[in-house]
């Protein structure tokens, strides 16, 4: 793992996410994820299409600090945001929510709906979150992390393991989409990239 030093959100940092497959594009590009197919984020990638932000996702960005707060008090640590790369599959990259190096701690936080919530509080993290969390992982070398769930000022944490078969899976998907990218060669589409007339 090598630490990258660019502020994230910056033009930098967009530059290189669209280059690279983060920890959040994994359950996208797994079929994992109710947001977004992985047609659309390849088009993403290339600039055909622009990535879609609403309201929830910008609140979740502005409350982001505060979460962290609330796990860096909670836990004695000093987690602030970082962006990592890995050195044994290069075209994986992870933007943490929060990382210790000195604790070799590292947090995932989202703002979450009852329905996921819930999951939390009965020590899942949602599926559609997994696979992120699972690059975590595998990018920064760490055995586990904590997965925040925070709902309506309550937050809740998972102790997040390394699932080392779901990982192999990933690497070999996340490697074949990445090729695509870098050829311009479509992935295929799902029954979600169609719309009934």
């Amino acid at each position: 793992m090598k630490i990258i030093d660019l502020v994230q959100g910056s033009p930098e940092w967009h530059a290189l996410r669209a280059n690279k497959v983060g920890a959040s594009d994994i359950p996208i590009i797994m079929g994992e994820s109710p947001f977004k197919t992985p047609l659309r984020l390849w088009r993403e990638k290339l600039g055909l299409d622009v990535p879609f932000v609403n309201d929830k996702m910008r609140e979740g960005n502005r409350m982001e600090p505060i979460a962290r707060k609330w796990f860096n008090d909670y836990k004695m640590a000093n987690c602030q945001p970082v962006v990592m790369q890995s050195e044994e599959s290069p075209w994986l990259i992870a933007s943490l929510d929060g990382y210790d190096a000195s604790l070799e701690v590292a947090i995932e936080i989202k703002f979450v709906n009852d329905l996921d919530h819930e999951v939390a509080l009965h020590g899942e993290v949602p599926n559609k979150y997994y696979g992120q969390c699972q690059c975590q992982l595998y990018v920064s070398g760490l055995d586990h992390l904590f997965y925040v769930s925070y709902h309506e000022g309550d937050a809740h944490l998972v102790t997040v393991y390394r699932d080392n078969d779901y990982i192999e899976k990933m690497i070999s998907v996340s490697k074949d989409f990445h090729d695509k990218m870098m050829n311009f060669e479509q992935p295929e589409m799902t029954d979600k990239d169609f719309k009934d007339m």
